[in-house]
């Protein structure tokens, strides 16, 4: 997922920070799977805020990687069969 992370933001398909809170987010994540102590009500797990951010951060990384690239390639299209009009 790192290099997946990396590979979107390189390609410019994810902004800098976007990639790097989606990269944060991971590490996060991580940590929580693998702790063999964790337990729900440490106060150092993740809360309902976290969670939020997360889902926030997804729509984030959805919109830039698969809905803002279709409606620019959209315009784009449509930029370029007006100028074939032309």
């Amino acid at each position: 997922m790192q290099q997946k992370i990396k590979d979107m933001t390189d390609d410019r398909l994810l902004r800098s920070n976007i990639g790097e809170a989606a990269d944060q987010l991971r590490n996060a994540g991580n940590g929580v799977l693998h702790a063999d102590d964790f337990e729900e009500e440490d106060s150092g797990g993740p809360d309902n805020m976290d969670a939020e951010n997360a889902l926030w951060l997804l729509d984030e990384v959805l919109l830039e990687v698969y809905q803002s690239t279709a409606w620019l390639a959209l315009i784009k299209e449509r930029a370029e069969a007006a100028r074939e009009r032309q």
